[in-house]
Order: C-alpha cells, then sequence, then structure tokens
C-alpha cells in the first residue's frame, strides 16, 4: 500500500506542476494539435458508420422511435401532474 500512495503522490505533484505551465503552452499545443485530432476522431468514427444514401435535411427513424417518444412524454406527462397540481 505504500507504494501505491507515493505512485499517487508523484502522480498528484506532477499534475499541480502541470496546472502552473498549462497557461504557457496550450494555445500553442491547441494551434498545431486539436485540428488533427479532431480529423482524425471523426474519422474514426465515420469508419464506424454504416454508408446511409440520406438527402440534405433528411432523417431517417431509429427503430422503435414512436414508442420511446410516447414513453418519454408519458413520463413527462405524470411528472408534471404530480408535482405541479392545478390551481397552484
Amino acid at each position: 500500500m505504500g507504494l501505491l500512495k507515493k505512485v499517487n503522490d508523484a502522480l498528484i505533484a506532477l499534475n499541480n506542476v502541470e496546472h502552473r505551465f498549462d497557461p504557457f503552452f496550450r494555445p500553442f499545443v491547441d494551434a498545431i494539435v486539436r485540428e488533427p485530432i479532431a480529423r482524425v476522431t471523426q474519422a474514426l468514427i465515420n469508419a464506424r458508420r454504416k454508408r446511409e444514401t440520406l438527402q440534405i435535411a433528411q432523417e431517417q427513424e431509429l427503430p422503435g422511435e414512436a414508442a420511446l417518444v410516447t414513453g418519454i412524454i408519458d413520463d413527462m406527462a405524470a411528472y408534471m401532474r404530480a408535482s405541479y397540481k392545478p390551481g397552484q
């Protein structure tokens, strides 16, 4: 247990040091790295998707979406009736 506590303390100290220097190098790193990381992440997400042939602003209904929407509306209506009595 002593070793784990020392590792934890070292990681916390390292994190505190990083917080002190972050404002100085964050804008530089963000300017260089943020867009490429975003592009790679989006490419990985898109690689897992199946290809759909939807037009602009066209939606595809999820399986069972109508039942889910009805359930949400019923739950919200029950909450509203229970929480906010008429005339209060």
